[in-house]
C-alpha cells in the first residue's frame, strides 16, 4: 500500500505513525519527502516542531484506538486544528507560533480533547472576589497577621468568595479582569519586596502567578541574550512584571504578556526589558510561559 493511501485513510498526515513505520524515527508523522503544505515543509526542518508532531501523532492515535469521548468531535477537532496550522506563516514568530498551536491540541487531547473536563481544580472566580481596602489593612494589621485582615474583610462586608481566596491564597484581590476562560487578577499581600502582583486565574487551573522565569537553554541561544550574558552571568529575572497586554492565542486560547526587568539584583540598575508569555488553551488549561521580545537596556 503506497503511503498517498495510508494518508487518506488517517484522516492526516499526522495520525499515520503507528502506520507507517519509517517514519517514526527521527522525523515527523508524514514523509518530509512528500511535505506539501507550508507546516509540513516548515516542521520538517526542526528537530523540536517535528518532536511535536510525533507526540501528538502518538496521542490522537490513542484517542482513536480507544474511542474516548465521542470520536466524530475529535475528528472534527482535528480538522479544524488542521486548517488553521498553516496561519502561522503569516505571524512574526512562525516557529513560535507553532510550537503553541501544538501546545494547545495536545494538552486538549491529553483531556480527551476538551469533551470531559475532570481535572477541575475549583469555581470559576468572579469580580465579587475583589476587595481593594490595602490602606486599612496597613493601618490597622501587624504583618503577615492575616487573621487580622479576615476580620477586616468580615467587618467591611467583603463577599465570602473574596474571604475564601484570602485562606487559600494569602492574598487579597485588588483588582479583577475578565478575558473569558482565563482571567488577570491583581492581588495584594505581605511581603518585603512588592506587595502586589499579577495572577492568572481559570476554572481548569485554579490560580496561577505570573511572577519569576528562568531563562531556559533555547533561550540563552538567542543573540541578544547571549550578548547580556556574555558580560553579567549571573543576571535573572527579578519577578516584578508589568502587565502589557492579552491576545486571543492560537486555537482560541489565551495569551497573557507581561514585561519584567533582567538585572544582578532585585536593586541593581536593569540590564535588559523581555517580554513573559502565558499561554492557557481554550478550556483555560496553563499550557506554560516561554520569553517573548528581548531587549536589552539602552
Amino acid at each position: 500500500m503506497k503511503t498517498s493511501r495510508l494518508r487518506f485513510f488517517c484522516l492526516s498526515s499526522l495520525v499515520c505513525l503507528l502506520s507507517v513505520g519509517k517514519h517514526a524515527v527521527g522525523g515527523p508523522s508524514f514523509d518530509c519527502a512528500e511535505a506539501q503544505s507550508w507546516s509540513e515543509k516548515f516542521i520538517c526542518q526542526d528537530v523540536e516542531l517535528i518532536s511535536l508532531d510525533r507526540e501528538l501523532a502518538e496521542l490522537y492515535s490513542t484517542v482513536r484506538r480507544q474511542g474516548s469521548g465521542r470520536f466524530d468531535v475529535q475528528k472534527a477537532a482535528q480538522r479544524q486544528w488542521l486548517k488553521h496550522r498553516d496561519e502561522c506563516q503569516k505571524t512574526q514568530d512562525q516557529k513560535t507560533c507553532l510550537i503553541g498551536h501544538y501546545q494547545q491540541r495536545i494538552a486538549a487531547l491529553r483531556d480527551n480533547g476538551g469533551i470531559n473536563i475532570n481535572n477541575v481544580r475549583g469555581p470559576a472566580l468572579t469580580p465579587a472576589v475583589v476587595w481593594d481596602h490595602s490602606e486599612m489593612i496597613y493601618r490597622q494589621c501587624q504583618i503577615p497577621d492575616f487573621e487580622c485582615v479576615l476580620r477586616l474583610m468580615k467587618s467591611s462586608g467583603a463577599s465570602q468568595e473574596a474571604m475564601d481566596f484570602l485562606e487559600k491564597e494569602e492574598a487579597w484581590v485588588v483588582e479583577f479582569t475578565e478575558y473569558g476562560q482565563t482571567d488577570l487578577l491583581r492581588l495584594e499581600t505581605f511581603r518585603a519586596n512588592t506587595n502586589q502582583f499579577y495572577a492568572l486565574t481559570s476554572r481548569a487551573e485554579g490560580v496561577v502567578v505570573a511572577e519569576g522565569y528562568d531563562l531556559s537553554p533555547r533561550d540563552k541561544q538567542r543573540p541578544e541574550v547571549q550578548a547580556v550574558l556574555a558580560h553579567h552571568p549571573q543576571a535573572f529575572f527579578i519577578a516584578k512584571p508589568s502587565f502589557e497586554r492579552h491576545e486571543v492565542g492560537v486555537y482560541g486560547g489565551s495569551r497573557f504578556v507581561f514585561q519584567d526587568t533582567l538585572a544582578e539584583c532585585r536593586a541593581c540598575e536593569p540590564l535588559a526589558a523581555g517580554e513573559l508569555i502565558y499561554e492557557f488553551d481554550s478550556a483555560g488549561r496553563f499550557l506554560g510561559v516561554r520569553l517573548g521580545d528581548f531587549r536589552p537596556a539602552q
